[in-house]
């Protein structure tokens, strides 16, 4: 089943159709009325955006879609992008077998996507083959929605990789949409601009120092899946709230990223000690103007959503911010 959060359907039919966000809503309240409950509001405004003419879904069998495009429930996409991340293959069981998964990130100029691979197409990964920099072609790959927010294209059996050598793809921030926070919707990317208005403490976890994936502690002593019995390295998790004059909604850090946005490593900020480290933290970014883009998941113990932090700028430009004034 194709999902796409109500948000971005309304965000589509204001675009496309001229009406207003309040006469959106009150197209789906009347539309929910007279079907007596026999649709959810997703469903009363799909009938809406049907109605006015408004193409909600790319068609993924038409061509490359852009990364923007993909929608969780799609099958038969193919997709172009340039590889940005790479990550580590991970060893799984399943049924007394052992089977082994990779992941990369790749971009165009509209967004980004992780893309999943299995089993023997991993050897690609080890041998280096896909790394970052070069460009790749999915075809027949289905799309999910990942659970940190945004969306994963997976490759199945009858799926093809290919080393795409003559599309030039040019990537950028730009590609991610800015948005207000009264606007998002789980399972999407956004940039936001707003103010720092809370900070929370730094939490640290023991990762490997090889690897900078989570460890475990063993009889042996601490252990990483990957490089076995190692000396860890502690890494740093941090969140805030920022408000951009419509809503707020927490975002949330973690390793280079956390580093990077509180101005000291996770060393330093655990030797100062708790306090002491958001005491420097509140000096830092309490009250500042900052630039965040990340992926949008649901915090369902919290009934909320939040922002997992991909890139951030504690220095937005002056223009940024008037034009964040402007529309406000």
């Amino acid at each position: 089943m194709l999902q796409i959060p109500i948000s971005e359907v309304i965000k589509k039919i204001e675009t496309s159709s001229g009406l207003s966000e309040a006469e959106i809503n009150e197209q789906i309240k009347k539309k929910l009325k007279a079907l007596d409950g026999l649709v959810s509001e997703e469903g009363a405004a799909y009938i809406v955006a049907n109605e006015l003419g408004v193409k909600l879904f790319e068609d993924p069998t038409s061509g490359p879609l852009k990364l923007k495009d993909l929608v969780a429930g799609m099958r038969s996409v193919e997709i172009v992008g340039k590889v940005t991340r790479v990550f580590d293959v991970r060893s799984f069981q399943r049924e007394g077998k052992t089977n082994e998964v990779g992941s990369l990130v790749i971009e165009d100029e509209t967004g980004r996507s992780r893309v999943v691979i299995w089993d023997e197409r991993v050897n690609w990964i080890k041998e280096g083959k896909l790394a970052e920099g070069i460009v790749i072609r999915v075809k027949n790959g289905y799309v999910k929605a990942s659970n940190i927010g945004g969306k994963e294209v997976h490759l199945s059996a009858r799926s093809q990789l290919i080393f795409d050598t003559e599309t030039e793809i040019k990537i950028g921030s730009g590609g991610v949409a800015e948005v207000k926070i009264r606007d998002i919707g789980p399972d999407q990317q956004a940039r936001l601009i707003g103010t720092v208005v809370r900070v929370f403490p730094p939490h640290f976890y023991k990762v490997c120092p090889e690897c900078s994936k989570k460890v475990t502690e063993a009889d042996e002593g601490t252990r990483c899946n990957k490089h076995g019995v190692v000396e860890p390295k502690f890494a740093m998790v941090f969140s805030l709230v920022i408000d951009d004059g419509t809503e707020s909604i927490r975002c949330t850090a973690f390793q280079n990223r956390a580093e990077n946005l509180v101005g000291m490593s996770a060393a330093e900020a655990k030797e100062f000690g708790e306090e002491k480290a958001l005491e420097r933290i509140e000096t830092k970014l309490a009250g500042k103007n900052i630039q965040i883009e990340g992926n949008i998941r649901e915090n369902k113990a919290f009934d909320r959503i939040e922002l997992m932090i991909n890139n951030v700028n504690v220095n937005p430009s002056a223009k940024m911010i008037a034009q964040r004034l402007v529309n406000k």
